[in-house]
C-alpha cells in the first residue's frame, strides 16, 4: 500500500535487495513528484518527458545518480507510467535523528532538488526539505503498517501479503501443481519482499503447503529489521520497546468510556504520532518548565513539573489494586512509613501483597521509566526492555534492606513509558492474572491481555496528555 526508501545490498556473500514496506515504487516518486508541481497524478503524460515545464525536472542526472533508477526506457525516462511489478529504486540510505538522509541519498536528492527548484520557481532548499519530509513520512507509514507485535498500528498492506495468502490458499487447495506458472511468480514476488536466507521456492511449498501466517510474518520480520536498520538510536530504541510483549496492548482494547478505556480524539492523534515517532513537539518550548520539547515526546512524558509524572503513577498504582481486589488478593496501599526501630520515612511499598512468597507479603514499587532516558539509550537502542532492568537494580538497591527488615520481599513494579513492562513486574501481572482467571472462569491468556489492556491504556493516555499540556498552553 505504501512505498518507502529502500537500500540495495551488494555483498559477496549476499546478494539482493532490502526493502522497507516494499521499496520506493517508480508510481510513489513519481506521484510525489507532480503533487509537488500541482499535476494531478496519472494524469496522460504522467512520467513521460513531453512538457516543457518538465524537461529541466527530468533532465538527465549523473551517472552514479541514475544506476539502479530505470529498468526500461532510456535514462531521461525516471518515472515510467503505471506501477511496476517490483521495486526498481534503490540505493543506500541511512536515517539519522530528525530525517537526516544517508549521503548518496542526499546527493540524489540535492540534485533533484535542484531541478525541481527551477521548474517550481522556488528556492532550492524549501524544495529539498520538502522532499526529505514526503519521504519521511513514508518510513513513518511502513512503521504503521507494521503488525501490532511489531510496534505498528496494523495496518497491513493487501500488496504486500497478497503473494503468502495465494502462496497458501493454492498449494493448500491442491491445485498448486496444476497453476505451476502463476505460483511461480507469486514465490519470486514473495521472494523479493523477505531475506534471502527466508527465500521459498516451488517444490518445498508443494511438497509442505505454508499457512498464510507463517510466510506474512517472514516479510513482517523483514520490514521491521530494516526500519531499525535505517533509524537513529532514539528510533532504534523506541521501536524495541514498542514491540515488547504486551506494549501495543492499548491498541487491542475495546474502547468503552463507561470503563475508562478510551482516548479522546486529540490524545489519540497525539498518542499516535508519539507511537509512531512522529514530532510532537511542533518546535515548542516546554510550557511547564524551562526545557526545551524533543521531537520523540522523552522530555513531555518525563517532566516532573505539572505533576503528570505522579499523576500516572497513581493512576497505574490504582489500576494493580483493582485488579488485586477482584482476584480477592490481600492488599494495602502506601505502606511502609515509620514502622522500621530508624523511623525511616521512605515507603518501599506502593502496594503490599500480603501472603505472596512463601507466607510473605510482597512490596511493590511502581515506577514508569523512558527508554529514550540518556542514561540508557546506548543500551534501550540495542536490546529490547533495557530500560527496565536498570530502574529495578536502582529500586532494589533502594528499597531492599527496609523490606527485607520489614519480613517483606521488594518487588520493583517497572514499566517503560512505551508500555513494555520488566521481568519482575511481569512475573507479578502473571501471577494475579492465573487467580484472577480462577476466579472469574475465564481463560489466562484473555485475563492477561485485559490487565495489560487497561494499564497501557491508561499509561498512553497519560504520556499524550502530558504532551499536548505542554505544547498546547493550560488556560
Amino acid at each position: 500500500m505504501y512505498g518507502a526508501m529502500g537500500e540495495c545490498l551488494e555483498r559477496s556473500e549476499v546478494r539482493g535487495y532490502i526493502f522497507i514496506g516494499g521499496g520506493v515504487r517508480e508510481a510513489d516518486l513519481q506521484k510525489m513528484v507532480e503533487e509537488m508541481v500541482g499535476r494531478a497524478p496519472g494524469g496522460p503524460e504522467s512520467g513521460k518527458n513531453t512538457s516543457a515545464t518538465h524537461t529541466c525536472l527530468l533532465a538527465p542526472l549523473p551517472e552514479e545518480n541514475t544506476r539502479g533508477l530505470t529498468s526500461r526506457g532510456s535514462k531521461h525516462d525516471y518515472f515510467p507510467a503505471g506501477v511496476s511489478a517490483l521495486p526498481q529504486i534503490q540505493f543506500p540510505v541511512r536515517e539519522a535523528l530528525k530525517g537526516a538522509w544517508g549521503l548518496t541519498a542526499r546527493d540524489f536528492f540535492s540534485k533533484l532538488g535542484s531541478r525541481l527548484a527551477t521548474s517550481l520557481g522556488k528556492s532550492k532548499s524549501v524544495v529539498t526539505h520538502e522532499l526529505y519530509g514526503r519521504m519521511s513520512m513514508n518510513l513513518v507509514r511502513a512503521n504503521a503498517t507494521a503488525i501490532l507485535s511489531r510496534g505498528g498500528l496494523g495496518l497491513q498492506s493487501l500488496s504486500h501479503h497478497s503473494s503468502a495468502a495465494y502462496i497458501s490458499s493454492i498449494c493448500s487447495s491442491g491445485f498448486g501443481s496444476k497453476s505451476v506458472h502463476h505460483l511461480s511468480q507469486a514465490v519470486e514476488v514473495f521472494n523479493n519482499l523477505v531475506f534471502p536466507v527466508e527465500a521459498i521456492n516451488v517444490e518445498s511449498v508443494l511438497l509442505s503447503p505454508p499457512i498464510q501466517k507463517t510466510l506474512s510474518s517472514k516479510f513482517d520480520d523483514h520490514l521491521f529489521n530494516n526500519l531499525l536498520i535505517i533509524s537513529s538510536m532514539a528510533d532504534k530504541a523506541r521501536l524495541l520497546s514498542i514491540s515488547s510483549p504486551h506494549a501495543s496492548a492499548w491498541l487491542s482494547v475495546t474502547p468503552s468510556e463507561g470503563l475508562g478505556l478510551y482516548l479522546d480524539p486529540p490524545v489519540f492523534q497525539i498518542a499516535v504520532k508519539w507511537w509512531l515517532g512522529l514530532d510532537t513537539s511542533e518546535g515548542s518550548q516546554c510550557t511547564l518548565c524551562p526545557g526545551v520539547l524533543d521531537h520523540l515526546g522523552h522530555h513531555a512524558v518525563t517532566c516532573k513539573y505539572g505533576g503528570d509524572v505522579v499523576s500516572r503513577h497513581n493512576k497505574i498504582r490504582d489500576i494493580l489494586v483493582e485488579t488485586c481486589r477482584r482476584a480477592h488478593i490481600g492488599v494495602q496501599v502506601e505502606v511502609g512509613n515509620n514502622l522500621t526501630h530508624d523511623h525511616n520515612k521512605t515507603r518501599p511499598a506502593d502496594i503490599l501483597l500480603s501472603n505472596w512468597f512463601l507466607g510473605k507479603p510482597a512490596a511493590l514499587d511502581v515506577s514508569i521509566t523512558s527508554p529514550l532516558n540518556p542514561l540508557t539509550l546506548l543500551e534501550a537502542g540495542v536490546l529490547a526492555k533495557s530500560a527496565a532492568p536498570v530502574t529495578e537494580a536502582r529500586k532494589h538497591q533502594a528499597n531492599a534492606p527496609k523490606c527485607s527488615e520489614l519480613g517483606w520481599v521488594c518487588v520493583p513494579m517497572v514499566a517503560e513509558s512505551y508500555g513494555a513492562w520488566g521481568d519482575e513486574a511481569s512475573s507479578i501481572i502473571s501471577s494475579i492474572a492465573s487467580r484472577l482467571a480462577t476466579s472469574t472462569c475465564k481463560s489466562k491468556s484473555v485475563v492477561l491481555n485485559d490487565i495489560y489492556g487497561r494499564l497501557n491504556v491508561h499509561l498512553v493516555r497519560a504520556n499524550a496528555t502530558a504532551i499536548l499540556s505542554r505544547i498546547i498552553p493550560l488556560s
